[in-house]
Order: C-alpha cells, then sequence, then structure tokens
C-alpha cells in the first residue's frame, strides 16, 4: 500500500514538472521590445540603415538595424500612470548587468531611440539615461517613451516570461 502511495505521488510529480516544462516549451514571446538608434537622415551609414514609417502621420524615420537593446536583457517591468499625459504610462525596467551596460551605452550614443514592438515600428521618443530614484537596487531604469494602458500592461505582463524565454537556465536544459 505505501509503495503505490509513493508510485502515485512520484508520477503525479514527474507530470506536474513535466507539464511545466511543455508549457515553457510552447511559450510565444508577446510584446518583444527592440530599440534602435535613429538616424538624422539616410547616407550615414547605408549597409545598416533602414527606413521606418509612422503609420499615423507618415512620416519617413531612418535607424541603425543594428538594435542597440531588446526584451532579453529585461528582467521584470514597472509602470506608473504619467502624471502629464492622462491615460499614459512611465515605464520602468530592470535589467541584468548585461542590460545595464547596453542601457548605458546606448543613452550616451544617442538621444532618439525608435522603439519597434513584436516587429513592427511603434514609435520614437527621446531618451536619457534616469535610473529609478527611490528602488535601492541600481538595475532599475526608466525609459522615456509613454505607453498607452493596453501596451504597458502587456508589455508588464509578458516580461518576465519574455526573460525566461530569452535566456533559459541552462541547468534546465538536461
Amino acid at each position: 500500500m505505501s509503495r503505490t502511495i509513493i508510485a502515485a505521488l512520484f508520477g503525479a510529480t514527474v507530470m506536474l514538472c513535466g507539464c511545466k516544462a511543455i508549457e515553457d516549451a510552447q511559450y510565444k514571446p508577446a510584446y518583444v521590445m527592440a530599440f534602435y538608434e535613429v538616424l538624422g537622415h539616410p547616407g550615414q551609414a547605408e549597409l545598416l540603415e533602414q527606413e521606418a514609417r509612422d503609420p499615423v502621420t507618415g512620416k519617413i524615420y531612418w535607424y541603425n538595424k543594428n538594435q542597440f537593446f531588446d526584451s532579453k536583457h529585461i528582467m521584470d517591468v514597472e509602470i506608473t500612470p504619467a502624471k502629464d499625459e492622462p491615460g499614459y504610462y512611465n515605464v520602468y525596467f530592470k535589467l541584468n548587468h548585461a542590460g545595464m551596460t547596453h542601457w548605458v551605452a546606448m543613452c550616451g550614443h544617442t538621444d532618439r531611440l525608435l522603439m519597434m514592438l513584436d516587429g513592427a515600428y511603434y514609435t520614437v521618443f527621446a531618451q536619457k539615461l534616469e535610473m529609478r530614484d527611490n528602488k535601492s537596487s541600481a538595475e532599475w531604469v526608466r525609459c522615456n517613451v509613454k505607453l498607452d494602458e493596453i501596451t504597458a500592461n502587456g508589455i508588464k505582463e509578458h516580461a518576465v516570461k519574455n526573460y525566461e524565454y530569452f535566456n533559459p537556465d541552462n541547468s534546465q536544459l538536461f
């Protein structure tokens, strides 16, 4: 009888762990962000530049195709309502070490960024280096982009899962 209970518990544990692994393997990243340097005009770096058109205004932006930063560096996201723009949110990223290095370099290199969301143009905005002032950890930075509520919540909701997807735990692979 006790062997049956032990076998049942063992089987349940294996099934639960297996279901988690299957769920993780089936995860499809969403709300994936990528940030690029906006170029002043075409011809600055011919082989590395690409154009993006703002679907609302029709304005064309030229950007460096080498992305500076993306979701693989964002461990977590916090959002707060923007005081100056009702209905919009400020975004704060908790970055891994490599992400902090990329973020600081990006902010020191350029002040205008193009943001892609799931591979499509989202916006162009001005960025400067701002650390989160009310966190004891230096891992939090403010992204100066203003996001609508749905986009901000989607980015927040998917940030941790995206980070885990792009940075798998090596001990879990075998």
